[in-house]
């Protein structure tokens, strides 16, 4: 009987750090090599990573988080960031996946935001489209027009492009 694996936490880095610098995320450890793990989540900031991708690990930090270094194998998986503002996570949860049953696509939810990972057997922008679609048939409170999507963001292989936290040296 081969051993169940627990969830590590690993840390994608975020390009566009006007929100955060980075996101932690669940993965498998990859049982062909220790530094290595699946990604386990649909990321919602981290737009050169995606759900199922293969991906290099450095070492822990001083918690036990390893930062996501580089993409070894990419799921082919691509994902985008639905903003909801006001209307409802669950009723928009509900009409892609009658849609789109899973695996076809993931969700996961976070304070007003969707972040949508598509499979890639199937088109992300019928995805997108249905997203749109779904908005306009919306009454939203006057005034509130915070809604849309983010681009589609594919996995990048190799180097993540940016550099890892760097250690310290002792004081000199």
């Amino acid at each position: 009987m081969r051993p169940e694996h627990q969830n590590i936490d690993v840390r994608g880095h975020v390009h566009s750090s006007a929100i955060c610098s980075s996101e932690t995320m669940a993965a498998l450890p990859d049982p062909a090599d220790r530094n290595q793990a699946i990604v386990q989540n649909v990321p919602f900031f981290v737009d050169a990573v995606n759900f199922g991708d293969v991906v290099r690990l450095g070492a822990p930090d001083e918690i036990g988080i390893r930062p996501i270094e580089a993409v070894v194998i990419p799921s082919g998986c691509v994902h985008f960031v639905a903003l909801i503002g006001a209307l409802s996570e669950t009723a928009l949860t509900e009409h892609l996946v009658g849609l789109f049953p899973f695996p076809e696509i993931r969700i996961e939810s976070g304070h007003g935001l969707l972040a949508i990972s598509v499979h890639p057997d199937l088109a992300p922008e019928e995805v997108v489209y249905e997203v749109f679609d779904w908005f306009e048939h919306q009454e939203p409170p006057p005034g509130d027009d915070d809604f849309g999507v983010t681009n589609l963001f594919e996995s990048e292989v190799g180097p993540l492009g940016y550099p890892p936290r760097a250690n310290p040296g002792p004081a000199t």
